[in-house]
């Protein structure tokens, strides 16, 4: 008899599942470089929601990367200009992409199913 009331018994868990907003921030706050944990975290919401998570932790880690892009662009514009102008080789880079997107489109772009000239 004891066990039948132990059964029944409603069991409250002290962790509770975090809402789609919390997880929204905390995957945004985790994106940025120090903090570790983000495929675990995006797997935990895969696990709690089901396919509705795809969708948020999709749209807060690309909401997150461009965040740390932004910020780590503007906080390291004056270092990263001076090291490029030291850098042999991040200046044989630049030289390339430089050098690369001068070409128009036509040079690179091919029509799928265009036909070469001289060919009947």
């Amino acid at each position: 008899m004891a066990r039948t009331r132990w059964c029944n018994r409603s069991h409250t868990s002290p962790l509770t599942l975090p809402t789609e907003i919390e997880f929204n921030n905390l995957l945004v706050i985790i994106s940025f470089p120090p903090f570790v944990g983000h495929t675990t975290l995006v797997t935990l919401c895969g696990f709690a929601y089901g396919m509705k998570g795809f969708y948020i932790s999709a749209s807060s880690s690309l909401v997150g990367a461009v965040l740390v892009f932004i910020v780590l662009r503007f906080l390291f514009r004056h270092r990263l200009r001076q090291w490029s102008t030291q850098n042999d080789k991040w200046q044989a880079l630049e030289a390339v992409v430089v050098s690369s997107t001068s070409y128009s489109d036509k040079h690179f772009l091919i029509p799928p199913f265009r036909e070469p000239k001289g060919c009947p």
